[in-house]
């Protein structure tokens, strides 16, 4: 029989015990066997088995006829074979399937096309509290539905005859109580006809109320670390102003013994300062709440002003800082506090750990087929104390050091390198180390040109962009700015990029010009005399006819941070510099004997400190605890400028901002936003008001404005190679 199973073909054997393919398995039967006939039982060309007759009979012969016959029963005989094989197979899987659903913690019910319930498992009749007896032939829709969620229900149930449905609802039991289910609906076709629908429902009840307590700690979290920022940051700027207002009344009467202890009171507070900086840093990153403020900056400007602020620390341990910029590098589009931490961090990282060496700062614009563009590649290199493999291994992870040997010399919680670390993947990019014991180490840092909102092929800080022939075809820009040399400088090469120019030399000239010529794009300065650019900038939104226009903000900006530009005139964070207060202050200064300062601020020690500040400065200071007391005071008398906290009881600095910016006397009076606070993206949006986009005036490039006047008309004018080689 296994010859007719390979070969598919019948077989006679007219002597079994001479037939040289007999096994030796059938040894015991070869005196009882002498002619053996088999032919194979196929169902087309599948075989299902073989059937055999045999015979011990010497006088008979099987033959032709024997074997026609034979071949006339085997195809009945395979039939019946598979038969009872499909049946067998088919119990099995019955039985299978009815054990799956009978013993499945989700709850199944079978249903009709028109919705009616055929049955349903264990499961079912325990979530939802009905016996078979009570739930068969019941419409399930109606069963298990309140009146508010019947018409969703039955959304699902119509949708479920000819696809799947999903989805999350609330369900009710038998007992009227109701639960949140996470539900699916799956049609059931036989022979492609739809005859039924199988539902499931799984309880989430628990699940959804462990998300809504995550969600509301998370929120609490959020909070907890804006308030911390505050409080923790508040105080500071009370001890480190106080320190240097002492210091400095100390110098000017000559009591020298206390100026070296009131420099450490200060210094103190700075270190302070900065490890709080990291700790909530890191627990924003850790909480997910840490944003990114994308913005476009020179980059060149940005290393500059890291390197002044690094020199102190390279001299303490009388290092040397050899500095190597590439010529391109031009303008960077990212979070500019970010890039400027990371280069901080790991600058005096190798400071600290070198004496008497030498620290290099490398920086070079690469093209880069991970970003699809260009890539800017920072390398810090040293020859101090350098790390083993070991200690590199850990290196990035928060609160450690190489080893504790190295934190006892040299102190640090650990946390920059971590901080460092997640600053680079935010922004798309990667940090490396290379380092050898006794030796040195380089770390290599490499962040897209532009992160996150374009790709790199959308640059708009590209080397440079060139114009069409046409003036009619590159567009019309309205120039107001109240310096003539700005004024000067934006027509000579918005003029050599084929732009047609009009200037006004105040915001009521802007507006009427505005009106009358219609540009393409505006570039507005912020502070002017008289009506500064946020009142043009509200006339401008406000008009109907005038408010579609792009317009590009231009505004002096301190280089150290990063939320300027506000709806305010100005923005300072706690703790405050007071020489960069002082510089603000002289901008709005009316005559020399000094003029009305609203201070709006709710902790007596900060506003105590300002006070005194200003007051030296021969300034006249009002001071009110809250928005609304701030309020009050200007139905009084209207100040030259206002200080305002954002954080405070009653009314905060947001919603004080937005009234004082509805007031017409008060529209136009600067505000110097004073805060311990981090901003969030929104935060900045309510304060930065409908500004199309805001560039840094004295730090962006000539063609970062060309590039961007050319998003806002459309990109009317296209980049060339030629223009990149000739600009």
């Amino acid at each position: 029989m296994g010859t007719v199973a390979v070969t598919h073909e019948p077989l006679i054997i007219p002597e079994y015990d001479e037939w040289i393919g007999r096994s030796s398995s059938y040894s015991d039967v070869r005196s009882t066997v002498r002619a053996v006939m088999a032919a194979p039982l196929l169902i087309g060309r599948r075989l299902v088995g073989a059937i055999a007759s045999v015979h011990s009979d010497p006088a008979r012969q099987f033959g032709a006829d024997d074997l026609r016959l034979l071949n006339l029963f085997a195809p009945q005989a395979a039939i019946a074979i598979e038969n009872a094989r499909l049946y067998t197979e088919a119990q099995r899987q019955k039985e299978y399937f009815e054990t799956v659903v009978v013993n499945s913690p989700v709850a199944i019910v079978t249903l009709e096309t028109n919705g009616r319930i055929t049955s349903f498992n264990p499961a079912f009749e325990k979530l939802f509290g009905y016996s078979q007896a009570e739930g068969i032939g019941r419409d399930l829709d109606e069963l298990i539905n309140t009146d508010e969620t019947q018409a969703e229900a039955k959304a699902y149930t119509s949708q479920a005859t000819h696809r799947t449905a999903r989805g999350i609802g609330k369900r009710r039991r038998k007992d009227g109580s109701l639960l949140d289910v996470e539900l699916a609906g799956v049609p059931v076709a036989v022979e492609g006809k739809n005859v039924g629908i199988m539902a499931l429902y799984h309880d989430v009840t628990d699940l959804l109320s462990a998300k809504s307590e995550a969600e509301s700690a998370n929120q609490a979290k959020s909070r907890f670390l804006a308030n911390m920022s505050h409080e923790l940051r508040t105080p500071l700027n009370a001890i480190i102003g106080y320190s240097e207002m002492l210091k400095e009344d100390a110098e000017e009467n000559g009591d020298t013994q206390y100026i070296a202890d009131l420099g450490k009171i200060r210094s103190s507070g700075k270190h302070l300062l900065a490890l709080i900086n990291d700790v909530l840093d890191l627990s924003k990153i850790e909480a997910g709440k840490m944003e990114l403020y994308i913005e476009t900056f020179d980059l060149r400007s940005t290393i500059d002003d890291v390197v002044m602020t690094v020199e102190p620390l390279l001299a303490q341990n009388g290092n040397q800082l050899q500095v190597n910029c590439a010529p391109n590098l031009g303008a960077m589009r990212a979070d500019m506090i970010k890039v400027r931490q990371t280069l901080l961090n790991l600058l005096s990282n190798a400071s600290k750990f070198t004496d008497q060496g030498i620290v290099r700062l490398n920086v070079t614009r690469e093209h880069s087929l991970e970003h699809d563009g260009d890539e800017y590649v920072f390398s810090i290199s040293d020859t101090g104390i350098g790390m083993t493999p070991e200690q590199q291994a850990k290196l990035f992870e928060a609160f450690s050091q190489a080893e504790a040997s190295t934190t006892r010399r040299f102190g640090g919680t650990g946390l920059g390198l971590a901080i460092t670390r997640r600053f680079c993947e935010m922004m798309g990019g990667r940090i490396d180390v290379q380092s050898e014991h006794g030796r040195g180490s380089t770390f290599t840092i490499r962040l897209p040109a532009t992160v996150g909102e374009e790709t790199a092929s959308d640059v708009a800080v590209a080397p440079a962009v060139t114009a069409s022939t046409s003036s009619s075809s590159a567009g019309r820009v309205l120039v107001i700015d109240d310096e003539a040399s700005v004024r000067s400088i934006m027509r000579r090469f918005l003029v050599r990029e084929g732009l047609t120019v009009d200037e006004a030399a105040t915001g009521e000239a802007g507006l009427r010009m505005a009106r009358e010529s219609r540009p393409d794009a505006i570039t507005l300065d912020v502070m002017m005399p008289g009506m500064d650019g946020w009142a043009v900038l509200s006339a401008i939104k406000a008009d109907p006819e005038l408010s579609d226009i792009p317009v590009i903000m231009l505004t002096i900006v301190d280089d150290k941070r990063m939320g300027f530009a506000l709806g305010a005139s100005e923005y300072l964070t706690k703790p405050i510099d007071r020489e960069q207060l002082r510089r603000v202050l002289m901008k709005y200064r009316l005559d020399e004997s000094g003029g009305s300062v609203l201070v709006v601020e709710d902790d007596p020690a900060a506003s105590e400190l300002l006070r005194r500040t200003l007051e030296s400065e021969g300034w006249r200071v009002t001071v009110a605890r809250n928005g609304r007391e701030a309020l009050a005071q200007m139905d009084r008398e209207e100040p030259a400028i206002i200080l305002l906290d954002l954080m405070m009881p009653e009314m905060d600095g947001f919603e004080f901002l937005s009234e004082i910016r509805a007031l017409p006397r008060a529209s136009t009076v600067p505000v110097v936003v004073v805060t311990a606070k981090e901003l969030t993206a929104d935060e900045r949006k309510q304060l930065n008001g409908q500004v199309t986009t805001v560039l840094q005036k004295g730090n962006h490039s000539r063609d970062e404005l060309l590039s961007e006047i050319a998003s806002q008309l459309g990109n009317r004018f296209k980049r060339t190679a030629q223009n990149v080689e000739t600009h």
